[in-house]
C-alpha cells in the first residue's frame, strides 16, 4: 500500500459531546512515511467510535479486538470508513470552513484525548497525537453512523479475531508436534550418528512418515540447517525424522550411504515406539541428500551396505522425493563434470571407481522400485541437469512410476517462492496419486 503523504481526516462521533473529531496525522506520516502508523490510528479511532456509541457491544469485542489487533485489517476498516465518511460528510454535513463553520468554536489548542493506549499502541510519545475539533454533525446523522459504524466494528472484530489457517497452523504447532533431539541410531568409528523426531501429539496410532536427509556434498551441512525444509511435511501432518550421517572428514564414501540405510533400519524397527507408519514411509533430500534418499530407497539388503547395523530387515519406502540428487557418481568424481566436493568425498582411495558405481543410483535400478519424484533446475551448475534426465530415462524405461518436475532456469536449489509452492503441490499431487497420502 502506497505512503498517505496528505493529512488523513477520520470523523468521531462522540454521543456525549456531539462532535465531530479528526485526527490529523500529517506530521507523523510524513515523518514515517508508510501508511500503517496512520492506519493503526484510524482503527482506534473506529474501536473509541463504537465505544463511544454502543458501550454494551464494544464491551463484548474490545478484549479480543485490542489483544488481537491485526494492522492489516485495522487497515482495512479504516479504509472503508475513511472513503464512507468523506462521501457521507459531503452528501450530510452542512457547509464548514477552517473556523469550524455552522457556529463551532475551534479552540486554538488541540483537545488531548488523554488515552495511553494509543500511544503505546502506536509506540509515540504522548504528547505527539491530538484530536482536533472541527464541527457539529446535525442531529439526524447519528442514528445513520450509529449504523455504518456498527457494520465497520463487526467487520474489523470478526477479521481480528480469526486467523490465517496458516498461522493458526503455527501457533499450535506446539501442541501438535513433540521434538525429540539428538537420538543416536548407530555408533561407527566411534562416532555417533543422531536423528531428529518430530512426532504427531494430537493423534494416536501410526502416522505417515518422512526420513529427510541433508545436503552439503557429503563433505558439508547438518541437520540442524535444514528446518525450514521439514516444515512444510510437518503443515501436511507428517511425523518427520531429519537424520545426520558421517561426513567426508569423519568416514570416506561409502559411510554416508551405510549410515542413511541404518538410519531406515532404525526408523522400521522402532515405529511402534514413535508411531512411523511403514507403510507410509517416502524418503527426500536435497543435493547430496537427494542421492542419499535415493540410494537409501533403491539399494536392497543384498548389496551389503547396510551389514555395520544387523537387525530387522529393511522396509520397502513408500516413494522418494529427489531434490537434485546425484544419480551417477562417477560422473562427478572423474571427467568434465567433475566436482571438488566428489573428491572430497572419495580422497585417494585406489578402488573409487568400483564404490562410486556401488553408491550410484542408476546402478540399481530395476522394476521393482518404489515410485520416484525428482526436483531438478535445468541450470543447476553444481548437479548437472543430465543427472536427472539420465535418472528419468532409466527408471521410465525399467517400467518404475517416475516424474520429472523441471524448474526453468533454475539453479541448485534457491528457488522462488513461487517455485516452491508449485514443488510441493506436486510433491502432494505425486503422493496422493500413488496413495502415500
Amino acid at each position: 500500500m502506497a505512503p498517505l503523504i496528505a493529512p488523513i481526516r477520520l470523523w468521531r462521533c462522540c454521543c456525549s459531546g456531539h462532535c465531530l473529531l479528526t485526527l490529523r496525522a500529517d506530521a507523523l506520516i510524513r515523518r514515517f512515511a508508510g501508511a500503517d502508523f496512520a492506519f493503526r490510528a484510524a482503527g482506534w479511532v473506529l474501536l473509541e467510535t463504537v465505544a463511544s456509541l454502543t458501550p454494551g457491544f464494544a464491551a463484548l469485542i474490545a478484549a479480543d479486538v485490542r489483544l488481537a489487533a491485526s494492522a492489516m485489517a485495522l487497515r482495512s476498516a479504516a479504509l472503508i470508513l475513511r472513503f464512507f465518511l468523506i462521501g457521507f460528510a459531503a452528501d450530510r454535513l452542512p457547509r464548514w470552513s477552517r473556523e469550524g463553520g455552522c457556529g463551532a468554536r475551534i479552540p486554538a489548542q488541540g483537545i488531548d484525548f488523554g488515552d495511553e493506549r494509543i500511544y503505546g499502541l502506536l509506540g509515540f510519545p504522548h504528547h505527539r497525537l491530538s484530536w482536533r475539533l472541527t464541527a457539529r454533525p446535525r442531529s439526524d446523522m447519528l442514528p445513520d453512523m450509529r449504523k455504518i459504524l456498527l457494520l465497520l466494528a463487526m467487520f474489523c472484530a470478526a477479521a481480528y479475531a480469526q486467523l490465517t489457517p496458516e498461522l493458526t497452523w503455527a501457533v499450535q504447532s506446539q501442541n501438535r508436534y513433540r521434538v525429540i533431539a539428538n537420538v543416536t541410531y548407530g555408533i561407527q568409528n566411534n562416532y555417533e550418528t543422531k536423528l531428529d523426531i518430530y512426532e504427531r501429539r494430537d493423534t494416536a496410532g501410526p502416522q505417515p512418515t518422512v526420513m529427510f536427509i541433508h545436503g552439503g556434498g557429503w563433505v558439508g551441512g547438518s541437520k540442524e540447517t535444514s528446518l525450514m525444509s521439514l516444515i512444510p511435511w510437518m503443515q501436511m501432518g507428517w511425523n518427520v525424522v531429519n537424520v545426520e550421517y558421517r561426513l567426508g572428514r569423519v568416514s570416506l564414501a561409502p559411510a554416508a550411504v551405510e549410515d542413511c540405510l541404518c538410519a531406515l533400519r532404525w526408523v522400521a524397527a522402532l515405529a511402534k515406539d514413535y508411531n512411523f507408519d511403514v507403510a507410509h514411509l517416502v524418503v527426500t533430500g536435497e543435493s547430496a541428500g537427494g542421492h542419499l534418499a535415493l540410494t537409501t530407497g533403491m539399494i536392497p539388503q543384498a548389496a551389503g551396505l547396510d551389514r555395520q547395523c544387523p537387525g530387522v530387515d529393511l522396509p520397502k519406502v513408500s516413494a522418494i522425493v529427489n531434490w537434485y540428487g546425484i544419480t551417477d557418481v562417477n560422473d562427478v568424481l572423474d571427467g568434465p563434470n567433475q566436482k571438488t566436493y566428489a573428491v572430497a568425498w572419495f580422497g585417494s582411495m585406489a578402488d573409487k571407481a568400483e564404490i562410486a558405481r556401488r553408491v550410484s543410483p542408476l546402478t540399481y535400478v530395476r522394476r521393482d522400485l518404489p515410485p520416484v519424484l525428482t526436483i531438478h533446475g535445468d541450470a543447476d551448475p553444481t548437479v548437472p541437469y543430465s543427472e536427472a534426465t539420465r535418472l528419468r530415462d532409466a527408471l521410465t524405461n525399467a517400467n518404475v512410476p517416475n516424474e520429472l518436475l523441471t524448474i526453468p532456469g533454475g539453479h541448485h536449489g534457491n528457488f522462488t517462492p513461487e517455485e516452491r509452492v508449485k514443488i510441493f503441490a506436486t510433491i502432494r499431487e505425486f503422493l496422493t496419486k500413488y496413495h502415500v497420502m
